[in-house]
């Protein structure tokens, strides 16, 4: 992809999630705004621009997704580079070879997870995340970097960032629905 370059973006399903819901236009025009790669990824990652007429735009999926993650046209654009989903969902969070500390996820994106954990296991290190199972999705399985940790006196835990690693298809269509099925709970 490049800068410039027209693209048609379809519908897919996230597990039926989407095919459930009531819109008439299934792809819509759009424009790469950007195109990078991310370091210690293998995959590139691209900003889109949607170029449909608004009509279009509200009888379309992308309504119905960007509305679900509460981006509306009277609230305006979530100024972040991926759109977190509020959630609560037990999360196990393995390191070093044996050792794990359970918790709850705060938020979910794209990009990565907030965690409230009993135990710090420290920023900078590399962990495997157990995520869920939400409803009829089985648990999510990624692994991820801790960006930061600090301890919540009041919550008695500890607030991390973790960055998820090794971005794939199956992993980014599992966040997808989740994300999608949290969404559609919280309305």
């Amino acid at each position: 992809m490049t800068k410039g370059q027209k693209l048609i973006v379809c519908v897919d399903s996230f597990s039926g999630v989407l095919l459930s819901k009531p819109f008439s236009v299934e792809s819509v025009n759009a424009e790469v705004v950007w195109c990078k790669k991310k370091q210690g990824f293998s995959q590139f990652m691209a900003g889109i621009k949607f170029t449909d007429k608004d009509e279009i735009i509200r009888k379309s999926w992308v309504h119905f997704v960007l509305e679900s993650f509460g981006v509306k046209e009277t609230t305006g654009v979530q100024r972040r580079r991926d759109i977190r989903v509020q959630t609560s969902l037990p999360v196990r969070c393995f390191y070093g070879k044996k050792s794990f500390v359970d918790g709850v996820a705060y938020d979910i994106s794209l990009g990565g997870i907030r965690l409230n954990l009993k135990g710090d296991i420290g920023a900078g290190k590399d962990v495997t995340l157990l995520i869920g199972p939400y409803k009829r999705l089985s648990p999510l399985k990624c692994r991820g970097r801790i960006k930061r940790s600090n301890y919540h006196r009041v919550q008695t835990a500890f607030i991390m960032g973790v960055e998820f690693l090794e971005l794939d298809d199956k992993l980014i269509r599992q966040i997808g629905a989740m994300s999608a099925l949290l969404q559609e709970s919280a309305l």
